[in-house]
């Protein structure tokens, strides 16, 4: 490819920090970090009583090599 994954993976995270929620879920196959954006999403969506109940169960499924600042952010975010 063109784009190196590792941009389409900062590309993503801007987006998700933006709260471009739908665009970022575009990219993430690019980034290899399905994962992440769908857990960021999902814990994106409210506090845990309004917000997707399988946040948690997706935020603990996000592998370790995806855990990044914007991970970290998405749990704080959760």
């Amino acid at each position: 490819t063109l784009i190196p994954a590792a941009d389409h993976r900062f590309r993503m995270e801007r987006m998700l920090y933006a709260d471009r929620v739908n665009s970022a879920l575009r990219v993430a196959g690019l980034a290899g970090a399905r994962q992440l954006a769908d857990a960021w999403a999902a814990a994106d969506k409210g506090d845990k009583n309004a917000g997707d109940k399988n946040a948690a169960r997706l935020l603990k499924a996000v592998p370790a090599a995806q855990r990044s600042a914007g991970y970290l952010f998405a749990q704080a975010q959760y």
